[in-house]
């Protein structure tokens, strides 16, 4: 639309003034005796129009590029948000795997540790759990972290789209600029040539008035249906700074909500893990224990039956007899 506008108003607007044709001359009895020769316009008349004319086109270019800083101010501040978002949707990640990552290397180091309080005799029937915790742990974190990842990827083509369309409006934008420039621009110049050729010409100094006032009309149009065209741009590159906003936000509510959910779970599965664990090192550390006291408690019995033997008095029946020596007959 603004490219018609322009392409038009500069077709119409760049022609000069078509100088006024002369009267075909009439014979000196026919010609009026009042009737004066065409008069060239003064100089000075043509010049200030002309300083006129560049006023305006200044002017409307000052305009027309105040509206275009502005535009791209606002570019900036949208392409800002769709980096940020780039930014935190790949740092997040990484840093919140490496968080996880702490977490489940803590809790399997606890896990590795358990044998070492425990009873020989616990320790085979503790690295299945070991083993089991271990293996449970990293397929939950795998899979956390792969649905984490698609929803990352989702959230990076979103802002690879609002990426495309900002530089998309901004490409067009600046033709507009361009353009609009480039027609103001010729517009003052073929406006001020025309003036100057008018000091040369019987051009009336209205006439010249009238090339002022329809150039600064012109470019006038031109200056409003840039600053529509922009305005639209602006809009266009806000509502995208408030999408890239929105995306920054989800992904870091994903990365927190990720870290707490998996943290909590591998928490979860420790607890789970180190009961179990515990329940068998207590139960072993019981066996044992019972086993010591037994073998204690028997001992102890065995040594109180020895103790009796040795103190117990020796019985009458128990007495060694003494063996009489056979007398010898007597001699008489």
């Amino acid at each position: 639309m603004l490219y018609l506008v322009l392409l038009l108003t500069l077709c119409v607007y760049s022609q000069p003034p078509q100088k006024p044709k002369p009267t075909p001359k009439q014979p000196a009895a026919e010609q009026p005796a009042a009737q004066a020769g065409p008069q060239n316009v003064h100089p000075h008349t043509a010049q200030r129009e002309a300083s006129k004319v560049k006023s305006s086109t200044n002017f409307a270019l000052r305009e027309v590029r105040f509206f275009h800083t502005h535009f791209k101010e606002e570019m900036f501040v949208a392409q800002r948000e769709i980096d940020a978002a780039n930014k935190k949707r790949d740092e997040g990640l990484q840093r919140v795997i490496s968080v996880v990552g702490d977490v489940v290397t803590g809790k399997q180091k606890e896990m590795n540790n358990l044998p070492l309080t425990a009873p020989k005799s616990s320790q085979p029937q503790l690295k299945p759990i070991i083993e089991a915790f271990t293996k449970n742990v990293q397929i939950e974190k795998q899979q956390r972290i792969k649905a984490l990842e698609t929803k990352m990827n989702a959230i990076k083509q979103k802002v690879g789209t609002l990426e495309a369309q900002l530089k998309k409006i901004g490409d067009e934008e600046q033709k507009s600029f361009d353009l609009a420039v480039k027609t103001i621009s010729e517009m003052g110049s073929s406006a001020r040539t025309s003036l100057k050729e008018g000091e040369q010409t019987p051009l009336h100094k209205v006439d010249m008035k009238s090339v002022n006032d329809q150039t600064s009309q012109a470019e006038g149009e031109i200056k409003l249906t840039y600053r529509e065209e922009q305005h639209k741009s602006r809009k266009q590159a806000k509502k995208i700074k408030r999408e890239a906003k929105v995306l920054k936000a989800l992904a870091i509510t994903d990365f927190t909500q990720f870290k707490t959910d998996l943290s909590n779970k591998i928490r979860s599965m420790f607890v789970d893990s180190k009961a179990k664990a515990n329940k068998m090192i207590t139960d072993a550390l019981e066996k044992a224990q019972a086993e010591k006291d037994a073998k204690a408690e028997k001992e102890e019995k065995a040594a109180q039956k020895a103790a009796t033997v040795q103190t117990r008095p020796a019985s009458p029946t128990t007495q060694p007899q003494q063996v009489t020596k056979p007398q010898s007959p007597k001699k008489f």
